[in-house]
């Protein structure tokens, strides 16, 4: 049991990884609820210190691709709300890596939040 818990760990991280390089958002929201479930399995069970020291390995390599996901979005958030009064278009890179423009300018219908 503690090998399949550790390879299903050790997916979930990976695809958590791939998620965040490629910036689906939508598969690091599911695939957290995976890795919750499988987290969990870890308070019955034991695994080996080989086992825990791979797994922390990869935890650490994700928590880094993590903390670049996260410093990127609130970048482009800062640059998005400093450019909002100066510039009507902004251009970005969308999730297949090409850019695209984006009106800035607010619609009469949009609302505030």
């Amino acid at each position: 049991m503690n090998k399949t818990t550790t390879k299903k760990i050790l997916n979930a991280l990976s695809i958590e990884r791939e998620a965040a390089l490629k910036g689906d958002f939508e598969g690091l929201n599911q695939i957290a609820k995976t890795k919750e479930t499988e987290f969990l399995k870890l308070r019955s069970i034991r695994l080996s210190d080989a086992d825990l020291n791979v797994i922390s390995k990869e935890i650490r390599r994700n928590q880094a691709i993590m903390d670049a996901v996260i410093s990127g979005v609130k970048s482009a958030r800062s640059y998005i709300s400093g450019t909002k009064n100066n510039a009507s278009k902004v251009t970005i890179y969308n999730k297949s890596g090409t850019m695209e423009t984006f009106d800035n300018r607010p619609s009469l219908n949009s609302e505030k939040y």
